[in-house]
Formats: C-alpha cells, sequence, structure tokens
C-alpha cells in the first residue's frame, strides 16, 4: 500500500465523526470566548485592549447587564434564522439529489467567517459588544449553526450506513457533542486568560479548517443525479414544510407539536437570561 493510500484510508474511516469533533470544540469554545469579549467591551470602554481578563471587573453588574442584553439579541437573531434555514434545507437537500455534505460544509464556513470576525473584533477594541452580539448571531444563524450541521450529518449516516450501524453512529454522533461541548467550554476561558482573544479565535479557525478539508476530501459524495425539472418552487417547498406542523395528527399529536414549538423559547430565553 502506497503512502497516498494509507492516509486517504486512516482519514476515510470515520471522517464524519472527526469532522463533527473537531467543529464541536472550535464552536463551544469560541460560544464561550465571544461571550466574554462583550463582557470584556462592556468593563472598560474607554480601554484600548482587554485590561480585565482574569480579574475583576470594576463595573461587573452593569457590565453583566450590558452582555445579557447582547446574548440574547444574538440568541434571537440565531433562532429566528436558524429556523429559517431548517424549514427550507432538508427539502432542498433531498430534491437535489440527496446532497448532504453541503448541510454539513455550510454552517462550518460560517463558523469560520464568525470567526474572522471575532478576530477583528478583537483587534479593533473600538468595535462595540452590541456589533460582536449581531456578528454571532447573524453568521452562524443564516449558514444553519449547529442544528443544520447535526441534521446534514444524521442524513448522512442514514445513507451510508447499514442497518446494523446506524443507530449506534447516530448515538456516536450525539456522544461526541456531549463530549466536545463541555472540553471547549473548559478550554476557552482558560485560553483566553493565558494567550488572549486573538490567539483563541485564530486556534478555532484552524480547527474548522481541519473539519472543513477533512469533510471536502474525505467524505464520500453521496448524491445522486436528479432531473431539475421535478424540482418544486421554493415558495412551494417552504408552504409544504409549514403545513406539516399543522396537519391533522392521531391522539392529539397535532396539539403535541404546537405546544413544544411554543415552549422551546419559553425554556430557552430564561437560559440565556441568566
Amino acid at each position: 500500500m502506497t503512502l497516498t493510500k494509507a492516509i486517504n484510508k486512516l482519514f476515510s474511516n470515520a471522517a464524519l465523526e472527526k469532522t463533527i469533533l473537531l467543529s464541536m470544540i472550535s464552536l463551544a469554545i469560541s460560544e464561550n470566548c465571544s461571550v466574554n469579549l462583550m463582557f470584556q467591551k462592556a468593563c472598560d470602554k474607554n480601554a484600548s485592549g482587554p485590561n480585565y481578563l482574569g480579574q475583576m471587573c470594576p463595573n461587573e453588574k452593569s457590565a453583566q447587564t450590558e452582555t445579557t442584553s447582547y446574548n440574547i439579541t444574538k440568541s434571537m437573531l440565531y433562532s429566528l434564522l436558524v429556523s429559517l434555514v431548517l424549514i427550507y434545507a432538508g427539502t432542498w437537500s433531498d430534491s437535489h439529489g440527496k446532497r448532504r455534505r453541503p448541510m454539513i460544509m455550510i454552517p462550518i464556513i460560517g463558523q469560520l467567517a464568525t470567526d474572522i470576525g471575532n478576530v477583528i473584533c478583537s483587534n479593533i477594541w473600538s468595535i462595540p459588544g452590541h456589533t460582536v452580539g449581531i456578528l454571532n448571531g447573524l453568521l452562524p444563524g443564516i449558514s444553519g449553526g449547529r442544528m443544520l450541521l447535526f441534521t446534514g450529518a444524521v442524513c448522512y449516516v442514514t445513507d451510508t450506513t447499514g442497518p446494523q450501524m446506524r443507530t449506534f453512529r447516530i448515538g456516536l454522533l450525539a456522544a461526541l457533542y456531549f463530549i466536545a461541548t463541555p472540553t471547549g467550554d473548559s478550554l476557552s476561558g482558560v485560553l483566553a486568560v493565558r494567550y488572549g482573544f486573538i490567539f483563541v479565535f485564530s486556534l478555532c479557525i484552524l480547527l474548522n479548517s481541519l473539519a472543513l478539508v477533512n469533510c471536502f476530501f474525505f467524505m464520500r459524495d453521496t448524491s445522486e443525479a436528479y432531473d431539475v425539472r421535478e424540482v418544486q418552487s421554493f415558495r412551494t417547498q417552504i408552504v409544504d414544510n409549514l403545513r406539516v406542523v399543522s396537519k391533522k395528527r392521531p391522539n392529539g399529536s397535532r396539539m403535541i407539536v404546537i405546544l413544544a414549538l411554543v415552549a422551546s423559547p419559553l425554556v430557552r430565553s430564561p437560559m440565556v437570561g441568566k
């Protein structure tokens, strides 16, 4: 076996899992560090840099209140945009030859762009905290965020894995999320205090770049040929997706779906505010 074939075999095995792990660690680090960045900017607006990393903020209460408002704006913007993207993304993937890799790659590209923006905001300290919040809500939102990433990953596993291993691989993806998230959370603060924001966001750019390269070169393309004439219009696909929520279901299932949609923001909002 040649060296090239050996390397390709190494990276092709569990390519999806490696992509998810790298991306999720990067996302956890970036999300925590962006909140810290907003807080540091609110801490001392006349400073030329983060003077209170790892130290007590002189106006901590007002800085926390300000950061909370930025964070709520970010979360609302992100949730709204992701909802709109997800309504269309699955239908687009199915109607365009089961294209799964774009559903994985687009969120990673969106996070790459976000972290490049975070590097700029860290370097130019005069950029206000609310701009950081909008940036971290807008770019991940329009690219689908972690929800589109996992939707694409589960669809990819379903298409490429037999019934015997399918449930195991989907469970493994969920396990990787719960491994990567606390790992990224714990690393974020330590790295920011020791090396600064620019280093941390640059590290996130590196991790997402590796995830993107791994996805593009080592994940098998499972898309199929399709007839463009059979693809429904954008409006028809959106309307059909919205009708799924309100269609009649047995045993009160429709009401359960509607109540779940209503309860979701009510459950999340207090956590974001806290």
